[in-house]
């Protein structure tokens, strides 16, 4: 028998704007940016893009659009500079590295490694932490200067404070992309254009972070949850 996933699902996302997906594990997150992404076709129903339908739009160009970042990251044994401009013709633009860098909040990591952006990076960045991975991954995906901007729960391995910061950078970056943001942090959401709250593959809710908060459905309930866990790691 054929499961579906995801049902019911219907958004509008404006050019520029920030999207953002939370929900229980498994509820269809990464799924869902997939389908976006043309990773996979839906079985029904349509997903257009500047008006075009997703189906007709060749998957060069797909990808083309994209700039991904999974949870889990992959880094090329090269030096961390080679690894943020990959997507560059010219690799060899240290100020240009040194920028996205610092958008994806790696300033202070370069500081404390001896040789900087030039820092080889081992089999798989083996010597960074996972924090330092997913913000280099992060780096790579901005210089890749794509319209539209993936994060898979990417910021997972970073306190709470710099993913606001890395967010907050990403938002008054002068190159205004279109932001899909999956977190299971709300609070890194809160600033989103619109939220998505997915359950059981399917929208809960949808709205902007103050409208679910009046809704005092399962946004809301959520939303006082990791609140009060915060308060009580803080204290």
């Amino acid at each position: 028998a054929k499961i579906e996933s995801l049902k019911n699902i219907s958004f509008k996302l404006g050019e520029g704007q920030t999207l953002g997906i939370t929900g229980p594990a498994g509820s269809g997150k990464s799924t869902l940016l997939r389908l976006l992404m043309k990773m996979f076709q839906p079985a029904g129903g349509e997903i257009t893009i500047g008006g075009v339908s997703s189906a007709r739009i060749p998957l060069r160009e797909m990808r083309n659009l994209f700039a991904y970042v999974p949870q889990e990251t992959f880094l090329f044994s090269e030096s961390i500079r080679e690894n943020i401009l990959f997507s560059q013709e010219n690799k060899e633009q240290p100020e240009k590295a040194a920028a996205f860098a610092g958008s994806a909040g790696l300033e202070s990591d370069l500081r404390d490694f001896p040789t900087g952006l030039e820092t080889m990076l081992g089999e798989r960045g083996v010597n960074l932490s996972g924090g330092q991975k997913q913000r280099v991954s992060l780096a790579r995906a901005m210089a890749a200067e794509r319209p539209i901007l993936v994060l898979d729960d990417c910021t997972s391995a970073v306190d709470t404070e710099t993913e606001q910061k890395i967010l907050a950078s990403l938002r008054s970056s002068t190159r205004r992309c279109t932001c899909i943001i999956v977190s299971h942090r709300m609070v890194s959401l809160q600033s989103a254009d619109l939220i998505i709250y997915l359950d059981n593959g399917e929208i809960a809710e949808i709205g902007t972070h103050q409208q679910l908060l009046e809704k005092q459905g399962r946004y809301a309930q959520a939303w006082q949850r990791q609140r009060l866990k915060a308060e009580l790691e803080k204290s």
